[in-house]
Order: C-alpha cells, then sequence, then structure tokens
C-alpha cells in the first residue's frame, strides 16, 4: 500500500519490523530497488514494546501526520501515548496477538509461573497483550474486509472495537510488478526460473498450492487449508491418466508438511510432487506464471493473499468458494455482486474432475483466468485506495 501511495504523489514512508521474517521484509515483494527509498528503521523495533522508551518512540514519529498500521503497531503507539490513524490487521494481529491465553505455557509448571506474574502484574507477556488491545481500541479507523463469522465475533466481541470500522479490503499486492505481462520482465531474476522452464517444458500439467500446510493439526478451525483434498484429488486424477505429464507444487511450509509427505506416499504419487522451500512472494508470482493452475486454500474463504496472487497472475483459481446458504455468503455477495472467475471444487472427486476438464478446455479456463487481474485492479486496488484516500484527505 506505501508504494501505491507514494505513486499518488504522498510523502509516506513505511516503517519496517528489523525483526520480522525474512520472506516478508520489502525486497521479498519486488524485483526493482525502487522500493528502498520507501523504508525506515527504528531500534525499538527490535525489542517488545514495554522495554522500548516512550519518548523516543515519540521522537521518531512525530514527522507524520498519518499513521497506518498492522502486526504489533498498536502496542508500540499505544506505548508512547499515540494512536494509530488506521489500523489494517494481517490476522494474527487481532485474533490472537491482544490475548494471552494463546501465549500459554504447556507445562504445568510453566502455566503456574505465567499466572503468577500475571497475577503480581509482572507477566510482560500479558503486558504485550494489553498493550496490543488498547492501540487497537485507540485507533481512529479499523480497516477490514468481511471475512467470516468469527472474525466478527472477534472485533466485535473479544475486542470491542468502538471506532469506526471500515468494510473493506486494501490493496495487497503491488499490482504492476505481477501481471502477466509485466512478470515477464522480472521472471529471469528469479532463483527459480530456470528450474521453472524446465519444468514446464517437461510436463503438460503443472498445479500449484502456495499456502501453507495445515490440515490436520489446526490451533483453531480457520486455520484449515484444505491440502489433503488437493492432494487426493490430485491422486485420483493421476491415475485416471497415467500417461499425462503432470506435476503438483507445494511449498515446505506449515504445521502439517510431513502428513502431507505421508498422505502422498501412502497414495502412491511422490514422483508427481515436488516440494519447494519457503520463497519470496515474487518468485512465487513467478512460479505462478509458469503454472497452468493456482489452487487457494479449501477453506470456504472468499478473500486472502493466495487467492489474490492467482488473481493477479492472471491464472485459473481452483477454490471451494464459498457455501450459498451461509450467512457469508449473503454479506460477500453484498459486497462483491460481481464475485472474481473460479473453479469451484469442494472435494477430491470434484478436484479431479477439474483437472480432467482442464485438459480438454484449457483455452476456455486460460481465457476466464485472464479476467482475475482485471478483478483484483477494480476491487483491490482502485475501489479500496479510492476509499483510503479518501479518508487521509479529510483528516
Amino acid at each position: 500500500m506505501a508504494r501505491y501511495l507514494r505513486d499518488l504523489g504522498y510523502d509516506c514512508k513505511l516503517l519496517c519490523w528489523q525483526n520480522e521474517a525474512d520472506h516478508f521484509q520489502p525486497h521479498a515483494d519486488s524485483f526493482r530497488n525502487d522500493w528502498k527509498d520507501l523504508c525506515i528503521y527504528f531500534d525499538w523495533t527490535n525489542k517488545p514494546a514495554m522495554d522500548a522508551d516512550p519518548e523516543q518512540i515519540r521522537k521518531d514519529l512525530s514527522e507524520y501526520d498519518i499513521l497506518i498500521g498492522c502486526y504489533a503497531a498498536p502496542r508500540y503507539v499505544e506505548r508512547a501515548g499515540l494512536k494509530l490513524d488506521f489500523f489494517i490487521p494481517h490476522g494474527g494481529d487481532f485474533l490472537t496477538m491482544p490475548f494471552y491465553e494463546y501465549y500459554l505455557p504447556k507445562s504445568r509448571k510453566g502455566l503456574l509461573a505465567f499466572h503468577l506474574k500475571r497475577l503480581l502484574g509482572i507477566n510482560k507477556q500479558v503486558k504485550e497483550c494489553d498493550l496490543q488491545l488498547k492501540g487497537i481500541r485507540n485507533s481512529r479507523y479499523f480497516l477490514i474486509d468481511y471475512f467470516d463469522q468469527y472474525n466478527e465475533f472477534m472485533i466485535h466481541e473479544r475486542i470491542r472495537y468502538p471506532g469506526e470500522r471500515i468494510s473493506s479490503t486494501f490493496p495487497h499486492i503491488y499490482i504492476r510488478d505481477y501481471t502477466f505481462d509485466t512478470i515477464e520482465q522480472f521472471a529471469g531474476q528469479s532463483r527459480w526460473n530456470e528450474t521453472l522452464l524446465k519444468l514446464r517444458a517437461e510436463n503438460d500439467l503443472i498445479i500449484y498450492q502456495q499456502s501453507q500446510h495445515i490440515w490436520k493439526n489446526m490451533r483453531m478451525m480457520n486455520d484449515y487449508k484444505g491440502n489433503d483434498i488437493l492432494i487426493r484429488g490430485f491422486a485420483k486424477f493421476t491415475k485416471s491418466n497415467p500417461g499425462l505429464r503432470s506435476k503438483l507444487l507445494f511449498h515446505e511450509y506449515g504445521i502439517d508438511v510431513q502428513a502431507s509427505k505421508d498422505l502422498i506416499k501412502s497414495l502412491g504419487i511422490e514422483d508427481r510432487i515436488i516440494w519447494l522451500p519457503k520463497i519470496y512472494r515474487k518468485d512465487i508470482m513467478v512460479v505462478l506464471h509458469h503454472a497452468d493452475i493456482g489452487v487457494a486454500p479449501f477453506n470456504h474463504v472468499l478473500s486472502n493473499g493466495s487467492i489474490y496472487e492467482i488473481l493477479v497472475a492472471g491464472k485459473p483459481l481452483l477454490h471451494d468458494g464459498i457455501k450459498e446458504d451461509s450467512i457469508d455468503y449473503k454479506v460477500i455477495s453484498q459486497m462483491y455482486p460481481e464475485l472474481y472467475p473460479i473453479v469451484k471444487a469442494e472435494t477430491p472427486d470434484e478436484v479431479a474432475s477439474v483437472l480432467a476438464d482442464y485438459m480438454h478446455n484449457k483455452e476456455a479456463y486460460i481465457s476466464e483466468g485472464k479476467k482475475g487481474t482485471d478483478w483484483v485492479m477494480r476491487h483491490v486496488v482502485d475501489g479500496p485506495l479510492k476509499l483510503i484516500v479518501e479518508k487521509i484527505n479529510a483528516l
């Protein structure tokens, strides 16, 4: 979003967390170097908010008129006695970070010590969670699109956000670098491009799911990614089409990678699976560029980063959609009367059927997939950006 605001003429800076995972850092999401002048780094992001100097935070942020934040931003501005103008969460920053029960030790001894410190008011983890909760509540705007009933419950019942909720998504992805045409300019910079070109030449069908493997050992039900559905469906397809050269690409990423590998082995399709390590988003977009079909998590969710990446790449999106008799469907259909193009499959049999149909009707699938890029530009970039800019200009 910082790049879009910069493109619109705003003097915008991106505060980067120095201890953030490498694949979430700005260099992971651009083949250009023009992001570097956007980024700033402050030493206090290296330490817990309770250990940061409030005066230093205030001093470092004093030159900025508008504060937009996610992740741990609420707790740091709260520590400094400031407030966010926009809190735009990514998920865990409002689902778990404000609540200490998600950080409880597993051992009985550790649990007793945790609660003793909490009762004495000296538990740093509890204080960090309290700062996060207060920082969210004190934010001027809470911007998040409708996701599902669970998220709505967390916003209204657990967090009890009292300010103005803006029901909108935000520009998740800098589309100008990643469309089907523009990625051609940058694909050669990816360390994976040569491997993917070879894989492409050797196969008739490449399917790619870039999400984490979470389907067997879930902390919360909405963590489910449905990788098992794709694996079983792909196995059925390959058994019916043994002469077709096909590969399914995954990442070794998520708590159920081993469970997926065990399932793959039991189905006898190990030679059909390519395992990639966790990679940068810019490399994910190169993989999608070479793939035939992108697969989103099978969790009846219509808005997440994987979906937008596949749509921006202009590839057919295989997904389970959303149940039409659900409350979620009624709300989302009002938000998006014209939904993005989707190839719907909910079961392994349906996945196998879709893959077989793709091989017989490639041009139709390819044509439909290309419509996704335009949908993202209108509904994820231009529309939300216009709304955000109106709010910024009104402050």
